[in-house]
């Protein structure tokens, strides 16, 4: 048994140890909210006891009395006017009344529920899908350059070596300056990210050639492998999902 406080001692998110305020998160990125959550008084409220000073030359005043009121009378009495309160915090603060019979804070009456996770876009999966099959084939470095190229349409200097960036300049994937995607692969990649992501359904923009070969070649192109390593790429590709004109649910 302990003493419930009024007060909390330090910010904290856990009510069962007093009457105070706690923090929660309305959103996983969010600021903290203070949240005052009451509980219903059973009997007579406590008396407000005065200061055990009084000023100099003043005649002492008597306690004012406090009418008994119960239950949820006693919750709306003592509940701040948060709409009102010239506060100087500019975040509200949060008032909730607990139920009368309430022991556990994991039932639906919480302040803030679970949320969900952010989904990963379909275009970041293909993203991984080929950074993980060059990284399959000991290219982690080429595997970071396809990323930052097919995302951002640009690659760290010095992320391939100097036969591989020629052929990538070479095949128009990487423009002269050997840091930037040459404006021909920006707008298929762009196509190609618009058509997974749902925002467009124009194949026209994406060229003659699938995903699944376009991918190919392009992961051949950063390993400097050959021509004959294409269609073995493809494959390995297409058991990651990655199909013709769009992603494959992979189990």
């Amino acid at each position: 048994m302990f003493s419930r406080r009024a007060a909390a001692e330090f910010p904290n998110d856990n009510p069962e140890l007093h009457d105070g305020l706690v923090w929660v998160l309305p959103a996983p990125v969010g600021r903290a909210l203070p949240t005052l959550r009451l509980r219903p008084l059973a009997g007579a409220m406590p008396r407000v006891l005065g200061p055990s000073w009084e000023r100099e030359g003043a005649e002492p005043q008597a306690d004012a009395a406090v009418p008994e009121v119960a239950g949820d009378e006693a919750v709306r009495d003592a509940a701040p006017d948060v709409e009102n309160d010239a506060a100087p915090c500019q975040d509200a603060v949060l008032v909730e009344a607990l139920p009368e019979s309430a022991e556990s804070f994991d039932e639906p009456h919480d302040a803030v529920l679970a949320a969900s996770p952010p989904q990963e876009s379909p275009f970041a999966r293909y993203i991984a899908a080929l950074a993980a099959l060059a990284a399959a084939r000991g290219a982690t470095r080429a595997a970071a350059a396809l990323a930052g190229l097919l995302e951002h349409g640009r690659i760290a200097p010095g992320a391939f070596d100097e036969t591989t960036l020629k052929g990538l300049i070479s095949r128009r994937i990487l423009a002269p300056s050997g840091t930037h995607a040459s404006a021909e692969f920006r707008a298929t990649s762009q196509a190609w990210r618009g058509v997974l992501d749902g925002t467009t359904a124009d194949l026209d923009a994406c060229g003659a050639a699938t995903l699944d070969m376009w991918s190919a070649e392009l992961v051949a192109a950063a390993l400097d492998a050959p021509s004959s390593a294409v269609p073995d790429l493809r494959r390995e590709l297409r058991r990651a999902g990655v199909a013709a004109f769009g992603l494959l649910a992979v189990a």
